[in-house]
């Protein structure tokens, strides 16, 4: 099979209990079957957090839990406009029809007015098809009618949101008979995402089209669109698997964008800027990602390492906590002019009205020191998927398995100390954790809340799992049944599918 292209699957033979749950109730809702299924998969980022954005490599697997759209699609003159009629099988989230021929702006304000935001992530969708394909939509007097149903949790760092923003543009496409192939869907997803005021850089939209099974993968985001390449990670056969344990503390990245993840991105872009420009870099100006800064500096030597990026922006930016004058002054230029006509210039309006104070070096150790360790887990996992092939050094494999987990402990202490994304419970699971046994332990997705991923030996998962139970979730007066729901094992599993009623 053609990994770029999507093979339509038949709903029939494909029907799954999640399949059959979604069509019935497409069907209770909508008075008929769906034309099909849409799903695409949540994602555990192994190594490489808060780097995508900044042009650097990520290292995530997809995971079985998804996100399904059931669609169809109504055409003709009773419907008198292009219309998008969404609803959800959880009672809890209200349905809403918007009109696609209505002002975007209009059509938020009106999920906001009728408490239907979650709908927002599939508007993404249908318009990032739409931004891509807009003579699939000219003309044309027709419904979309979608029904979303999924079991990722949402707000816990396993990418529900951008799943859902993939799923409901794959179903899209499908209702309007439009080919598209899954490196286009990630990067029209990408975009359309950013709607939602996130700056994200593409890493859960890349990993939720091009999944494969059996094996994680290495995205490099130092070209647009990212470059992918398959990794085989540890699991049984090296005696370990991987761990997700939720800290039950939710956190939508959306809502805090301001103070929290947009703030993160202008930061690194400020610092980006910085660095160059004090390193003698002449468009300076125009660099907002701290990738162009290597970029640049390798342009006049032969290569740069992290760790001499690391002492350039020490020495760069030498102070703490920089205000926005302190900023200026070095940068000789009003803050937002130095964003102005860029693709952060919103995000970094919204920001700068809001701030009082930027950190720099610390994001641009955090992303430079963990874009190195990427390259370290990358090159552990090549060599321990040979040291385990040949079988013949019990000692060297767990060595590199041990070093495996040093390299993602790293990546939460710089999340944690540097990039300030991690939160007391976070912190308080990644110990219980190590104190049951992990081999390593980082916080996945944006922070602030969510989960965790430990790298632990399969012959203790059982006794794994009832040292967390006992030593976070009891603590927190957490249920026995919430808390076996908030942990599972995970391996690498398959990107999005599209499942349709095959004509006979």
């Amino acid at each position: 099979m053609d990994r770029e292209e999507f093979r339509a699957l038949s709903l029939v033979d494909g029907a799954s209990e999640r399949l059959t749950k979604v069509t019935r109730a497409f069907e209770s809702r909508f008075g008929q079957p769906p034309l099909g299924v849409a799903r695409a998969p949540g994602r555990v980022n192994l190594i490489g957090e808060h780097v995508d954005y900044e042009g650097y490599a990520v290292l995530p697997m997809a995971i079985e839990q998804s996100v399904y759209v059931a669609f169809s699609v109504v055409k003709g003159s009773n419907v008198g406009e292009v219309a998008l009629n969404v609803a959800n099988a959880k009672p809890q989230h209200k349905s809403v029809i918007l009109s696609l021929d209505e002002q975007e702006q209009k059509n938020k304000q009106k999920l906001e007015l009728e408490g239907a935001m979650w709908a927002s992530y599939v508007l993404c969708g249908v318009l990032g098809l739409r931004d891509d394909r807009p003579e699939a939509f000219q003309s044309k007097e027709m419904e979309l009618q979608m029904l979303v149903d999924g079991d990722i949790p949402a707000g816990c760092g396993l990418s529900s949101s951008s799943a859902l923003v993939v799923a409901s543009a794959l179903a899209t496409s499908s209702a309007l008979q439009l080919s598209i192939t899954r490196p286009e869907l990630a990067e029209l997803c990408r975009r359309a995402e950013h709607r939602v005021g996130t700056m994200g850089g593409g890493m859960d939209q890349a990993v939720a089209c091009l999944a494969q099974r059996g094996v994680a993968l290495h995205l490099d985001f130092s070209s647009v669109p990212a470059r992918s390449m398959p990794v085989n990670v540890p699991d049984a056969t090296a005696g370990v698997t991987f761990v997700v344990a939720n800290s039950l503390v939710v956190a939508e990245k959306a809502v805090d964008a301001v103070t929290r993840f947009n703030k993160r991105v202008v930061e690194c872009a400020l610092a980006a800027k910085m660095i160059a420009k004090k390193a003698g870099i002449e468009d300076w100006r125009k660099i907002t990602r701290l990738v162009d800064v290597q970029k640049g500096l390798e342009g006049s030597r032969d290569g740069i390492s992290f760790r001499e990026l690391e002492k350039l922006a020490s020495t760069s930016c030498p102070l703490k906590e920089y205000s926005m004058a302190e900023i200026e002054t070095d940068l000789g230029e009003p803050i937002i002019e130095l964003f102005r006509g860029s693709s952060l210039e919103a995000a970094a309006i919204t920001v700068i009205a809001s701030a009082s104070s930027f950190k720099l070096q610390q994001r641009a150790l955090h992303v430079w020191g963990e874009a190195e360790r990427v390259e370290q887990f990358q090159t552990l996992c090549t060599s321990l998927a040979k040291e385990v092939q040949r079988s013949s050094d019990h000692v060297a494999v767990q060595k590199q398995l041990q070093s495996l987990g040093d390299v993602m402990s790293a990546s939460h202490h710089g999340c944690k100390a540097l990039y300030e994304c991690s939160c007391p419970e976070l912190d308080a699971l990644v110990d219980a954790a190590m104190s049951a046994g992990a081999l390593g332990a980082r916080l996945i997705g944006a922070g602030w809340g969510g989960c965790i991923v430990a790298l632990v030996r399969e012959a203790k998962v059982t006794t794994f799992m009832e040292s967390i139970r006992s030593s976070y979730y009891n603590e927190r007066g957490i249920s026995s049944s919430d808390a076996a729901n908030a942990m599972f094992e995970s391996a690498p599993a398959s990107g999005a599918d599209i499942y349709v009623v095959m004509s006979n």
